[in-house]
């Protein structure tokens, strides 16, 4: 701008102390990735930050380390008279260039200055002619408030010579456009963000430059507190010393410490304006703000423009968007704003604030920050209001998490007293699985229902009201809770109609009226579908009708049903040809995990295994129901491996996990899975511990005080391990007769509620309790258990029993084995084990050698010890002993009973042997 000068008789002194460079006290932390940056820079270079950012040092340093002649000058407010300004700027650059120096003295004592443009083409030609690279530094610029000032340096910035670099560091920006600079690529910008000290700045920085050896944790916690601001940082490390406790003076340390008060309110506070420290003030009531928001709170329309004004003024503004519409204070700046209103401002005032940023930002769907205002004005009524509004539409939605956070700020008696909003905070503990705390809920639940309210609301309550009674094991009070939601509850109330029917169909499950269960888990699968399924109900249904299946040993349609919830959208496939699973969350793990369970009971221990560490893998801990029912197979693969070791810690994790996430319910499950480990370890290995904790339970337990059967059965889904425990207890103890009788009371109960591996269980307990007394019976009993295993390939309820089984006379067990199909026995046998002989000398059916087979398979075609030599490329007499030696082991005399008990036995194919069943004989879990 071409205008006149100001004009002064004689040349302003030069004070030459403000021509250096700050002096650097003591060691200083490395900031190559920051040197760097000003090594790269050409032009104009900006170091734009608020107090304490360590401009003036990074800058000094810089300059220190590089062989560029270079010049400093230090600026305070009265260098903003221009001819001042000019005398100084003259004493400077005369460091790099006699010459450049020199062009502005004349115009000193000159009554007119020349407008800008002209006063410094002579200075621009002199930096010009410097072969070497040279830097002038402009510290504290924010100080400068002459507008001929701003001009002259604006002028210049876009006439640089090249070699040249201006330095500006400021607390301010500029008052004029870097943008033309920015756009050409001509300025290089360095501010608070680029500033702050790293973690491992921040370490060095107080090891080396303040000797303070702090624990890593402190050093962290510190750098958080100050974020990175490097006055924070020194001010914290000289308060640290002398102190004896670090880590309380680190959690207390804040805005409030009188090191960090007085610099800020020196550097900053008592240097802004009236009007901005009225807007700061209030503002400091906010974790973000925005300049509609800041208007609102404060009644007025002039905040966009001291926002602006603000940010480039560096006051501790940090934007929080691209767009830069939404900031915050430092919090430490914030902290410092907040208590000195306090001193200003009474509880009321500041309450009126609250409300009114309360309204702005729920009139802008803002809930979370809406509810922070109305908690800090003490506003019950409000912060009430905002959750019934916004509670219930947010947990549709599947943001829980976000609901838990709004209950936990506002304290319990408030919305106890509020019967829709305690129905809304059950609800929430349902959906982020805190059962204790749903379970405790009971009392206001019952409040709410003796409220007069309309059926909706009723159903809700009651929904909820089945949930807590669930985690009680309260089942007949769950049934009929759930079903009287139902009732209630309006056809677009999904997401609580699925909730009532899962809970309906779990109670009815325990209780074993499995028609009326199937049916309440297919609606709760229906409703979830509708509602987005945002709690995994759909998944959960599924995997409950798979396993209700599988109680009744109907195991290939529970695969059946297991594989088409993967392919409905639970995962893509089964294990074999599973990606990872994750795109549909981690319920996808249940299908899986559903065909764990199917393949444990058909013997398939090491695939089950691999299924549960895949749906591990996929659940991610996110969700404590599928933990468990993968802990649980994987207790019951330890086990039958008798791997007690891994059965007993797995055990030991369960329980936590189940304490943990305050699923009580499932707590008797794990337990009797410890003791029946404990009690098969006493068995197999006598060991006098297991013995001891063993037959400590039995007592303290009451089970057999009685012989009321049915009463001792878990109270969850139907598990006999109470009861087996027990009979077994007797058979090792002698009473035989009481064991057997159990055993048979065990198989009616299991009669009569369809539990199919529970049924086979007892005809095996049976036969174990009479195994000394009565082989007629044992060999009919065991007829009984193998052919009804069959039906459902449960292999496993008999592998679990092969350490007795396979001690049985050959002319016991075989009779049994005749009942069943060749390919069910060369399964069975291979799972039982059974060695070639027992402990009597009995010889017992054993699987033949590899070359015993094909000897057997060529006189099976009728062959003579001379062709099947020739066959086999071996002699007869070597014929005619291998055939001696399974005369011997399949307990028979001549070549035609050979044949018939090794195929009877599964040893040799039928004559019409059906074909393997493709589902459990696939080596994949893809077919």
């Amino acid at each position: 701008m071409n205008q006149s000068y100001s004009t002064a008789s004689a040349e302003y002194p030069v004070l030459s102390t403000k021509l250096f460079a700050p002096m650097l006290g003591g060691e200083t932390v490395g900031r190559d990735r920051l040197l760097q940056r000003l090594d790269q820079a050409t032009g104009l270079i900006v170091v734009s930050a608020p107090a304490g950012f360590g401009k003036s040092t990074l800058v000094g340093d810089w300059l220190q380390q590089r062989p560029w002649p270079s010049a400093w000058l230090s600026l305070e407010p009265a260098d903003g008279e221009l001819r001042r300004f000019l005398g100084y700027l003259a004493g400077a650059l005369a460091q790099l260039s006699e010459a450049a120096g020199a062009s502005l003295r004349p115009l000193l004592n000159a009554p007119r200055l020349p407008p800008p443009e002209a006063a410094l083409v002579p200075v621009i030609n002199a930096l010009g002619a410097q072969e070497a690279d040279t830097v002038l530094v402009l510290d504290d610029f924010h100080v400068i408030d002459n507008e001929e000032v701003h001009q002259l340096v604006a002028h210049w910035t876009h006439h640089l010579p090249p070699g040249f670099r201006l330095v500006i560091c400021t607390r301010a920006d500029p008052p004029f456009s870097l943008a033309r600079l920015r756009g050409q690529g001509r300025l290089t910008e360095l501010r608070a963000r680029d500033l702050r000290f790293s973690p491992q700045e921040s370490s060095l920085f107080l090891r080396q430059a303040m000797g303070l050896d702090l624990h890593p944790r402190l050093t962290r916690a510190l750098q958080q507190r100050t974020e990175g601001w490097i006055a924070g940082l020194q001010l914290a490390a000289l308060s640290l010393r002398g102190q004896e406790d670090a880590a309380s003076f680190v959690e207390a340390f804040s805005g409030s410490h009188r090191y960090v008060l007085d610099y800020l309110t020196e550097e900053v506070l008592h240097r802004q304006p009236p009007e901005v420290l009225d807007f700061l003030l209030p503002v400091s009531l906010l974790q973000r703000f925005c300049a509609e928001l800041c208007d609102a709170m404060l009644e007025r329309e002039s905040s966009h423009q001291l926002l602006r004004q603000m940010e480039a003024d560096n006051l501790f503004l940090i934007p929080l968007d691209q767009n830069r519409r939404w900031f915050r204070f430092h919090h430490l700046f914030r902290e410092l704003l907040r208590q000195t209103l306090e001193n200003r401002l009474d509880p009321e005032a500041r309450a009126a604030l609250h409300r009114r940023a309360s309204d702005w930002l729920l009139a802008q769907n803002l809930p979370t920050e809406a509810l922070e205002q109305a908690l800090a004005a003490r506003d019950r009524g409000r912060a009430l209001d905002i959750l019934a509004l916004h509670a219930g539409p947010a947990l549709e939605r599947g943001d829980a998490a976000s609901v838990a956070g709004w209950f936990e700020a506002v304290p319990q008696e408030w919305v106890e007293a509020a019967p829709q909003v305690a129905l809304t905070q059950a609800l929430m503990l349902f959906m982020t699985m805190r059962w204790k705390e749903l379970a405790q809920a009971s009392p206001q639940l019952e409040r709410a229902l003796a409220e007069d309210l309309e059926d909706r609301v009723r159903g809700s309550a009651l929904t909820l009201a089945a949930c807590s009674a669930t985690v009680r094991t309260e089942r007949a009070e769950a049934i009929a809770a759930a079903r009287g939601a139902l009732e209630l509850l309006a056809p677009e109330d999904r997401l609580l109609r699925a909730v009532a029917a899962i809970t309906l169909g779990t109670s009815l499950l325990a209780q074993a009226d499995y028609d009326a269960a199937s049916e309440a888990f297919h609606q709760a699968a229906a409703y979830s579908r509708a509602g987005g399924d945002q709690l995994g109900i759909d998944a959960t249904s599924h995997f409950y009708q798979g396993r209700l299946q599988l109680l009744q040993g109907r195991t290939h349609e529970a695969l059946r049903i297991h594989r088409e919830a993967a392919a409905e959208g639970f995962g893509e496939g089964s294990s074999g040809e599973r990606g990872s699973g994750e795109e549909g969350g981690p319920m996808t793990c249940l299908p899986i995990l559903g065909e764990a369970e199917v393949r444990f009971e058909w013997g398939e221990l090491e695939r089950a295994q691999k299924l549960v560490e895949e749906g591990l893998a996929i659940n991610r801990d996110c969700f404590p129901f599928n933990e468990v029912m993968a802990r649980l197979i994987l207790l019951e693969v330890a086990r039958a491996r008798r791997d007690f070791s891994s059965a007993l810690s797995g055990a030991e994790l369960l329980l936590d996990i189940l304490r943990q996430a305050s699923l009580l319910q499932w707590e008797p499950q794990a337990q009797m899975h410890r003791l029946r480990t404990i009690a098969l370890r006493a068995c197999l290995e006598d060991d006098p511990v297991a013995w001891e904790e063993w037959r400590e339970w039995i007592e303290t337990s009451g089970l057999l005080d009685d012989d009321d059967v049915e009463a001792k059965l878990l109270p969850e889904l139907p598990r006999t391990a109470t009861v087996s425990l027990g009979i077994r207890w007797l058979e090792r103890r002698g009473d035989a007769e009481r064991a057997a009788r159990w055993a048979r009371e065990l198989r009616s109960v299991a009669r009569r509620h369809r539990w199919h591996r529970a049924i086979i269980e007892s005809w095996l307990l049976e036969a174990m309790a009479r195994r000394h007394r009565d082989a007629e019976a044992v060999a009919e009993l065991l007829q009984e258990a193998f052919q009804l295993a069959e039906e459902g390939r449960f292999v496993q309820v008999l592998a679990d029993e092969k350490e007795w089984l396979g001690e049985l006379p050959g002319e016991v067990l075989a009779p049994a084995l005749e009942k069943v199909t060749p390919a069910f026995r060369r399964r069975l046998l291979e799972a039982l084990e059974i060695p070639s002989t027992g402990p009597s000398g009995t010889q017992l059916p054993e699987l033949l050698s590899p070359r015993e087979r094909e000897v057997l398979a060529e006189v099976a075609r009728g062959g003579t010890n001379e062709t099947v030599g020739e066959a086999l490329f071996i002699s007869p007499s070597t014929v005619k002993k291998h055939l001696e030696n399974i005369y011997g082991k399949l307990g028979v005399h001549n070549r035609q009973e050979a044949v018939h008990r090794a195929q009877s036995l599964g040893l040799l194919p039928a004559p019409h042997d059906p074909a393997p069943d493709p589902i459990s004989d696939s080596g994949s879990s893809s077919e």
